[in-house]
């Protein structure tokens, strides 16, 4: 038979082993937590740069019809 002082030692250290792993869990939950936050940011930070990217060109072909009307003018002005 276990004596009274193994006993309560051996529940103190299964009540330790039990907070250490709960320690353990929240840090890993708060771990995936921040990682699933960046790869939101950075999804949203690649969708802005294809955003950005998509109104580059938009930019490119606003400038070839400013080009256009330009080319426009310099006609009108050798006439």
């Amino acid at each position: 038979m276990y004596s009274l002082d193994f006993l309560c030692s051996a529940a103190h250290t299964h009540v330790e082993e039990g907070r250490k792993n709960q320690r353990r869990l929240r840090q890993m939950r708060r771990k995936i937590a921040r990682i699933k936050e960046q790869h939101k940011e950075e999804g949203s930070a690649a969708s802005e740069l294809r955003k950005n990217a998509d109104n580059d060109v938009l930019d490119t072909t606003i400038d070839t019809s400013d080009d256009s009307d330009t080319s426009d003018i310099v006609q009108k002005e050798d006439v």
